[in-house]
C-alpha cells in the first residue's frame, strides 16, 4: 500500500511539474524572419577554409574567404572549442 502511494505521488509530481519547464516560444513567420534575426544578433557570418585543427589545444583557424558580416576577409582567425 505504502508503495503504490509512493509510486502514485512520483506520478502526479512529473505530471503536474512537466508544465512548468513547458517552453512557450514563438514559432517563426518564415525563414527570411529567422535569417534576419539570427544576421542581426550573429558577430560575423563567413564563408572559409579550415586551416589547422589542435586537438591538444581544441582550438583550430580558418582563413575567411567571403564575409558576409564583419570585416575579416583574407585574415586567419584562431579559435578555441
Amino acid at each position: 500500500m505504502r508503495k503504490q502511494i509512493l509510486i502514485l505521488l512520483l506520478f502526479l509530481t512529473f505530471l503536474f511539474t512537466s508544465k512548468f519547464f513547458a517552453c512557450d516560444c514563438k514559432v517563426p513567420k518564415s525563414l527570411k524572419a529567422v535569417q534576419d534575426r539570427e544576421f542581426e544578433n550573429t558577430e560575423c557570418i563567413f564563408i572559409g577554409e579550415v586551416i589547422k585543427i589542435d586537438a591538444e589545444k581544441n582550438s583550430f583557424e580558418i582563413k575567411v574567404i567571403e564575409s558576409f558580416s564583419g570585416d575579416e576577409i583574407g585574415k586567419n582567425l584562431q579559435r578555441n572549442l
